[in-house]
Order: structure tokens, then sequence, then C-alpha cells
């Protein structure tokens, strides 16, 4: 038996970061990686798809949005079960419920409900827990646990939820302790169990039954394995899965440092945006370290600039950038500076000192006075 595992998909998602065709660049990159999940089942004759949780951003997300992801469902060739996850929980208002979901859906598609189990194949037994609530404690996937016996053939699970060992955010504060997960699957309650919520593909414990596939296009800086879905290849007997990694992303969302001091620096880091792979699907955050003359500082600017149309996003972290501008060399004196001009320079140089936002800015008043104080 092979089944392709997927999560996360958060159809309609938005990024603070990303404006106007960026948006709906990534929106539709989004849907085309839900796409790729069907053509890669397809492709290894799948006998049925998990996608474990957040299917969608919202139980609020546009009509639009829901009809998009039935269309892609119905390229679907295997069956599909699909988990509520804390994005989109199946309850009073969930998008599962809507007409607009339902009235071209496939009849390969199954939401999964609470308390009940799916024969996709013969033999095999597809069972999930859904989220009814944004933040159901405990998580719903230890209920689901707690209640079951050794099934006689083979038993697949579908969660969603963070494994506090594994580090990271959980969604909801409802957590899937390792312990919990690893004596399950050694008492062999399920053969398989496919988590959603972690963005990063991820092994879970020891058993190698356990696995987050991932979010199939990248959301976040902090995700480490992210743009992944995963096939299974399992035993009739149960055995030892075996696990193939497919690589669907597109996007990429980079962190870069960048260290100005003078203008072969800005040169080279010009030739380091020129030479990016892929810019129109990379959101790149820099965090600055700059230290220059007014003018160089200026250019650099101005060449940001001309670059933040191509790619994807390009912006700056500015809780952990510094921007300091060298005071220019010459003295009052030296710039023959008398009476109130004197004055004002030395006050000007007064609050140059340090790199907040009114230094910088003081600092760069006195490159335009010296400027204009040489042209006399």
């Amino acid at each position: 038996m092979i089944f392709v595992c997927s999560s996360d998909w958060q159809l309609g998602m938005r990024r603070w970061f990303l404006e106007g065709e960026a948006q709906a660049r990534f929106d539709q990159a989004r849907l085309e990686a839900a796409r790729r999940v069907g053509e890669i089942a397809g492709g290894i004759g799948a006998d049925f798809v998990l996608v474990a949780g957040d299917v969608f951003e919202s139980n609020q997300v546009g009509e639009g949005v829901v009809r998009r992801a039935v269309e892609v469902l119905r390229g679907y060739e295997a069956p599909v079960f699909l988990l509520a996850g804390n994005h989109d929980p199946l309850d009073g208002g969930a998008v599962w419920r809507s007409p607009v979901f339902l009235d071209r859906l496939s009849d390969l598609v199954t939401v999964l409900e609470p308390g009940r189990g799916y024969r996709p194949v013969p033999g095999v037994e597809v069972r999930g827990a859904p989220w009814l609530s944004r933040k159901p404690v405990p998580n719903p996937l230890i209920e689901v646990l707690e209640g079951l016996e050794a099934p006689d053939g083979i038993r697949v699970m579908v969660g969603h939820g963070g494994v506090p060992e594994i580090g990271g955010p959980n969604a909801g504060g409802a957590e899937l302790p390792l312990e919990v997960l690893e004596r399950a699957a050694g008492e062999g309650l399920f053969h398989f169990l496919a988590l959603g919520d972690r963005h990063s593909l991820t092994e879970v414990g020891t058993s190698g039954r356990v696995w987050y596939s991932g979010t199939p296009e990248v959301t976040d800086f902090v995700e480490r394995r992210p743009g992944t879905a995963i096939s299974v290849d399992l035993p009739e007997d149960g055995g030892p899965p075996r696990v193939e990694v497919h690589q669907i992303g597109t996007w990429k969302f980079e962190e870069s440092e960048v260290r100005i001091r003078d203008a072969g620096d800005v040169e080279r880091f010009l030739e380091d945006l020129e030479s990016r792979e892929g810019k129109e699907r990379t959101v790149l955050k820099l965090v600055l370290d700059l230290w220059g003359e007014a003018e160089v500082l200026r250019g650099f600017e101005r060449a940001l600039e001309d670059w933040r149309g191509v790619y994807g996003a390009l912006f700056t972290s500015r809780g952990r950038s510094r921007w300091r501008v060298r005071r220019p060399a010459k003295s009052a004196e030296e710039l023959g500076l008398r009476g109130i001009a004197r004055d004002v320079w030395e006050e000007l140089g007064r609050r140059a000192e340090g790199e907040s936002r009114d230094a910088r800015i003081a600092a760069e008043a006195l490159f335009l006075f010296q400027d204009l104080a040489t042209r006399q």
C-alpha cells in the first residue's frame, strides 16, 4: 500500500510583506502546490492522499478561494481525506459545511469526521482527529488514541498539533507529547501517523511511523524544510514504512545579513541581488549593518528601492538592523564656520552621536552643511 501525505496548504493566506501582484503570485503558487500533491499521487499510483489539517487559512476565506480549491481537488485520481485543523476547525461556521465547498465536491474527497473510520482499500482503516474548535484541550488526537485498540489490519491516522519536544509554536496550545505518540506506536494502535501544524518536514520520534509532511509551499522564515510532501510505502504486514520526500514548493523565504562600509560593499551587494535565481518567487529579509558616508548610504537606499518590484518581497528587519552615518571629518575651524553657523554645526555634531533615527538625520544634515560650506 502506498499513500501520499500533505498538510498546511492554508489556501487564502495573506502575508503583510507581499503587495499587489506578488500576493497574487503567492496565492497561485499555493494552489499549484496543492495540485502538485495530486499529480504526485497519480504518478506513483497512490491508494489515497491525506491532508493533515489547515487546508484553508481560515473558515472565513473568500468564495473564490474555496471554489478554486474544490477545482484542484476534482483533479485528484485517488481518494483524498481532509482533516480540519486549527485554522479551519470543524465548527458551526466551518468552510467544510458551506454549499460553496460541497456543491461541486468530487466523490473521491472525504472530510474526516470525529469517531469514524474509513476504508479506502480492503484491510486498511484511515482514522482522523479533526479539530472542532480553534483551541481544543487536550488535543483531539490524544482522546482518539485513548479509546483505541490495536486493529486487525492496517490503521493509518491523521492528526494536527505541535510536539513540544521538537520545539516551535504549538497550534492553540493543543500539544501532542512525544511519549504519548511513541507509546501508541509501540502498542500498535497505528501503523502510520500523518501530522500537520509544523510546516517543516520532520520525522517524529524513533518509531519511523510518525511524520510531519510539512507545508507544500513555504510561509515563514523559521521553516527549515518546507515545500514538501511525502509518500509512504507501507508493507501489508504492517512492517516499517518506507518514506520518500517530494519537493514541491517554488517560493523561497531567505534572510541575509548585509554589511555596508563603502561604495565597494554596495556594489557587491547589488551583484548578489542580481545573481539570485527565481527573484519573483523570493522573499528576502535584510538585516543591515550600515556605517558610511551619507552619499554612500543614500545610494544604497536608491539601489534597494529599484529592486523591490523585482523580488517577491524585499524588506529590512528594522528591529535588528543598525544604520549609522559617518560624521564628516572636517572641523568647524577647517570649514571657516563662525557665529551661529558654528553653533549649529556643533549642535548637529552632538545630536549625531549614537544609532537612533534622530542621530542619523543629524549626521546627514552635517554632510549637507559641509557641502554648502565648501561651495562658498
